[in-house]
């Protein structure tokens, strides 16, 4: 590898890599070969990107009949299909944080950097991790310019990634000291107090990010038509101040379970409750901002989020968040809190989204959650009355209900599908016929489509055994096979043999009875297609008598057409 790593660098030259690793090669000639080196590195960056930057011109100029090679200057057109794009050389965050400096030592060391320039070189510190210069520079960036977009994005990727830094080596250490050190030894000692420090640096770097999200959000950067830049980073932002703003006033948060908590969420009833004096409390107004326990700037910015939530609602919190619906209530609750107008608008849609959601979403992320789940009560009641609470845990209890009934007949059907194929494997004809039976019941007479349950022993086939018509006919395959191999059918077996032409007509919908096989390729793809269970096709009437695998059909007249010539010569 290490040769492979110096045989890149030198362009290929492998004497010279041989030379190298066995130490057969002088300094002075060792440095002249590597200024060879970065000399051919810097020319191959270059001709890298003057390319890179015209390939989509490139792929719009070079068509056939477009350009007359004889008479046409290649770089000239594709300079000019380029249009109004400029065409600059991109230098690394090094160079240009470097060449940033030397711009400023130029005009002159009273005036200093500028916001932009800072910035700049935030951004390069930043490319290099680190993380501490980065930091240093875009805050003083902010001082020189308050609203800079650019400088508070770097400054709260730089503590978050700090902060991340902090709990990755905590954990570590912590995995060290438990799995790794010896027990009662100097390293395991070691681990947990490394451990427990990084913890505490952890928790400060952690209250600095705080400091920062509110005024981060703020002042996001864009990139035109109300466009955020670095949307995915700007997701992670938005979550954490969502999570540190309910934690100041949730109850059981940072306020805990004090009156001021309990009155704060609309709990100022339940806080007397537990009293004989009402008169001896306090009650809590909280009729502008300055009276809720959040800073102006985290206000401003929940405010900022509540018309965006009013205006993206369906893609606010993106199409792959697991947990949607809790953080959407917790915005909603934050909008109660401080008194938005949109809350009653919000509220209604997020009733409507409970409703359409899957039972288990509700359940889990609401009722079983000990701190959203008397919230919600609170709410549901306030806007629908407790009736209204009745109404929704019953439909809810009715929806789980179903639920579980279905989740434990497909196991039951999945056990049913093994028992059934053990049967028939030892001609237990009744038995299978019972089964069937027995997974008619659960299926309740329906006919659906598609293909739940993968066979037994074979993963590539699906049965459709949520279909009452697939387990007829696996009963009529038991009554054909039993009596094929002489055994006296009973009542209900010789009824279903004698109406065999009415059975063949129900399993010509082959999608509701028939197995699908699935087919992969080596070099990619694959097909499916349908084949009858067991292979032995009953819609053909000659198999209710002699049930005949399909692989065991012979080729019964088939026939190959020659030409003339070639019957000529075989019979001279």
């Amino acid at each position: 590898m290490n040769a492979l790593y110096l045989d890149q660098l030198l362009n290929g030259d492998t004497a010279v890599v041989l030379k190298i690793m066995k130490g057969d090669i002088g300094e002075d000639e060792l440095g002249k070969l590597l200024a060879v080196a970065e000399s051919e590195v810097a020319r191959r960056a270059e001709i890298y990107t003057y390319w890179q930057q015209r390939m989509s011109a490139v792929q719009s100029v070079l068509k056939p009949g477009l350009i007359d090679y004889k008479k046409q200057s290649l770089e000239s057109v594709i300079g000019q299909c380029q249009q109004a794009i400029p065409i600059k050389k991109v230098d690394t965050f090094a160079l240009r944080a470097v060449r940033q400096l030397e711009r400023i030592e130029q005009r002159g060391r009273l005036s200093g950097p500028s916001a932009d320039e800072l910035v700049e070189q935030a951004d390069a510190y930043l490319a290099l991790n680190d993380l501490v210069r980065a930091q240093a520079k875009a805050k003083a960036a902010v001082e020189i310019e308050k609203h800079h977009p650019r400088a508070w994005f770097i400054r709260v990727i730089v503590a978050l990634k700090q902060r991340n830094s902090a709990h990755g080596k905590m954990r570590h250490y912590q995995i060290e000291a438990t799995e790794i050190a010896e027990v009662i030894s100097a390293h395991e000692s070691m681990a947990h107090h490394l451990a427990d420090e990084f913890a505490i640096e952890a928790s400060e770097r952690q209250e600095a990010l705080d400091q920062l999200v509110p005024d981060a959000l703020l002042h996001w950067p864009t990139r035109g038509r109300g466009q955020f830049d670095h949307p995915e980073w700007r997701a992670v932002v938005r979550d954490l101040l969502l999570a540190q703003v309910f934690r100041k006033v949730v109850l059981g948060g940072e306020l805990y379970y004090s009156q001021m908590a309990f009155s704060l969420n609309g709990f100022e009833p339940e806080w007397h409750l537990k009293y004989d004096s009402v008169e001896l409390f306090r009650s809590y107004d909280f009729v502008t901002d300055e009276d809720l326990p959040l800073s102006a700037v985290e206000c401003k910015a929940l405010r900022l989020l509540f018309e965006e939530h009013a205006r993206y609602r369906s893609t606010f919190f993106g199409f792959e968040n697991t947990d949607m619906l809790a953080r959407d209530f917790q915005l909603l609750h934050l909008r109660w809190i401080l008194r938005d107008a949109g809350y009653t608008q919000h509220w209604e849609n997020w009733s409507q989204d409970v409703a359409s959601y899957p039972s288990t979403s509700f359940e889990l992320s609401i009722l079983r959650n000990a701190v959203l789940g008397p919230l919600w009560v609170s709410h549901q009641a306030r806007n629908g009355g407790t009736s209204s609470i009745f109404q929704i845990l019953s439909r809810w209890q009715d929806c789980a209900s179903k639920r579980r009934r279905e989740q434990i007949n497909e196991r039951v059907l999945a056990s049913l599908l093994i028992v059934c194929h053990h049967q028939l494997a030892r001609s237990d004809f009744a038995g299978c016929w019972q089964t069937c039976s027995e997974a008619e019941r659960l299926v309740d007479g329906k006919n659906n489509f598609g293909f739940g349950f993968a066979h037994p022993m074979e993963p590539m086939i699906m049965i459709p055994a949520k279909n009452a018509r697939y387990w007829h006919y696996v009963k009529a395959l038991t009554v054909v096979k039993a009596k094929y191999s002489g055994i006296v059918l009973d009542d209900e077996m010789t009824d279903m043999f004698n109406n065999a032409e009415y059975w063949r007509q129900e399993f010509s919908d082959q999608k509701t009875c028939f197995w699908n096989c699935s087919e992969e390729f080596e070099d990619g793809g694959g097909e499916e297609y349908l084949v009858a269970p067991y292979d032995i096709d009953l819609t053909d009437i000659s198999n209710w008598e002699v049930p005949t695998r399909g692989r065991d059909i012979p080729f019964d007249n088939f026939s190959v057409s020659m030409p003339e010539s070639v019957g000529k010569l075989s019979s001279s």
